[in-house]
């Protein structure tokens, strides 16, 4: 067996010993051999321990926790992604509601163009000017619903990031959690350094840690989004504040 195989081995089976130490686990005892040495007429007999395997904490690159603790936040993260889909129920139906208010007004304004030209075909001036105003006030109105539709339109995208955000936290506490099964497994076998099956072992826990790390870069992905789309929510209330206040203001 190679020096590198057997190094990998007892760096990623140390990583566990550590892990298992920090969660207050108990260390398997090591293997016993014995060596005795004569001095005149005693003999001493001295233990003399297996292979150890150690490594220091900054290998340890996804942190341990508890089995409680994981499965807390996996719940919860669970929790996030159906309430998600409930505001994404509750979004998408005002949404319908606001593009259909702003196509009521889309017509308002198409009416009053056809009484405002024939009102200036037949030059009566007055009906004219009022039917002008009217048309204006028409169109502020089709602004506010529209500043209403593109924040209805918004809320929806923001809850689908949220959605997306909490399932890719739900596979992270999944994944952290069959970590955590794995480094326990390893650790109670007290296998000596260069096994094959502690070597088979440890690259197991060696790939599932890549897997949760590369599982939380995807969450920071998605957090980062979901705080696109926050900003962008908030973007939209101010324009539809703006909007509101041209409305409610005096003639």
């Amino acid at each position: 067996m190679s020096t590198l195989r057997t190094f990998r081995f007892a760096a990623a089976a140390a990583v566990v010993t550590a892990v298992v130490a920090t969660l207050g686990g108990a260390r398997p005892a090591a293997a016993q051999d014995t060596t005795s040495s004569t001095t005149g007429a005693t003999t001493t007999t001295t233990a003399v321990a297996a292979p150890v395997l150690r490594v220091d904490t900054f290998m340890v690159l996804v942190p341990a926790r508890g089995a409680d603790e994981v499965r807390g936040d996996l719940d919860r993260a669970r929790a996030a992604v159906q309430s998600a889909q409930a505001e994404r129920v509750r979004a998408r139906d005002l949404e319908t509601r606001a593009s259909g208010a702003v196509e009521v007004r889309k017509r308002e304004i198409d009416v009053l163009k056809a009484r405002l030209d024939l009102a200036k075909k037949e030059k009566r001036e007055a009906d004219k000017a009022a039917m002008e105003a009217e048309r204006k006030e028409e169109e502020l109105r089709k602004s506010f619903a529209e500043r209403r539709r593109g924040l209805r339109t918004s809320e929806v995208s923001l809850a689908d990031a949220t959605k997306e955000r909490a399932e890719a936290a739900v596979k992270v506490y999944e994944l952290e959690l069959d970590l955590g099964s794995q480094r326990a497994q390893l650790a109670g076998l007290a296998l000596p350094a260069g096994s094959p099956e502690g070597i088979r072992r440890a690259g197991e826990i060696a790939r599932q840690e890549k897997r949760v790390l590369e599982a939380l870069r995807t969450l920071a992905e998605r957090t980062r989004t979901q705080a696109d789309r926050e900003k962008q929510v908030a973007d939209k209330r101010i324009e539809l504040f703006e909007a509101q206040s041209k409305l409610t203001a005096p003639s």
